[in-house]
């Protein structure tokens, strides 16, 4: 990727995950840019209006193109809307953490999500992207991209994460975790501390989200998982059709 094109990507994924707007010494900083780049980058993100400056002059944050963006693509911007009454229900009935992803380039970005009641529970916030192969969601997502992008995610993550151990066997079986998924229609990972569940939403005849709920292995049993997966099942379902109805 052209240096210039990717430091812009990381401003904007930095100033959008930051609570607060953010200093232009401290969004250098955190990317490992000089002051100087960041500002030049900056200015004509501002000018764009993907970045807009606080308003008492102290950072920046997210501007109206980025959200404009979103717009033009009605079945994204539909996901969230009708897919957060959906998930608080299942937060609700379930007592877990519910949530919708997709993927966005080769990682996978939390749309929104309900957290659960019980007390040990999963924490989560929306606008965090994973690596695929660490959730559920990842291999469902996968098995229903295209060949190439597959391919192309693949790579990515094997050369992100070639010298890390803990994650060679995730990648190792990533492969039979995407057949898996295409197969059945949905996914389970399972892990000795969590079990997560993840079943597809579609806009269009294509699978563009997942809808998933992360359960701690202590709290499993044979009727919790039957209990999830058709909460989870019945839910993708529900959001499938909403966006549906929403199509003109």
């Amino acid at each position: 990727m052209i240096q210039v094109i990717q430091r812009a990507f990381e401003i904007l994924e930095t100033v959008a995950k930051a609570q607060n707007p953010i200093p232009l010494g401290q969004l250098a900083a955190e990317i490992g840019i000089g002051s100087t780049t960041c500002a030049n980058i900056v200015k004509d993100l501002l000018l764009r209006g993907y970045l807009e400056q606080d308003g008492h002059g102290t950072g920046y944050r997210i501007g109206p193109m980025a959200l404009g963006l979103a717009q033009l693509s009605d079945s994204y911007f539909a996901l969230r809307h009708v897919s957060e009454p959906v998930i608080q229900r299942l937060a609700e009935e379930t007592g877990e953490t519910a949530l919708v992803s997709c993927l966005s380039g080769s990682r996978k970005l939390v749309v929104c999500y309900a957290e659960g009641q019980e007390t040990i529970r999963f924490c989560l916030e929306r606008g965090v992207f994973d690596d695929i192969h660490w959730t559920a969601g990842g291999p469902l997502l996968l098995a229903f991209t295209s060949e190439k992008n597959r391919k192309w995610i693949c790579q990515e993550l094997d050369s992100r994460w070639k010298e890390n151990k803990e994650a060679k066997p995730w990648l190792d079986a990533l492969p039979k975790a995407i057949e898996r998924a295409r197969e059945t229609g949905y996914y389970v990972c399972e892990t000795p501390k969590v079990v997560q569940f993840a079943a597809p939403v579609k806009s269009s005849g294509r699978v563009i989200a997942a809808l998933g709920i992360s359960v701690p292995q202590f709290r499993i049993s044979d009727e919790i998982r039957k209990k999830i997966t058709s909460a989870l099942l019945d839910g993708a379902e529900e959001i499938t059709a909403d966006l549906i109805k929403m199509k003109p």
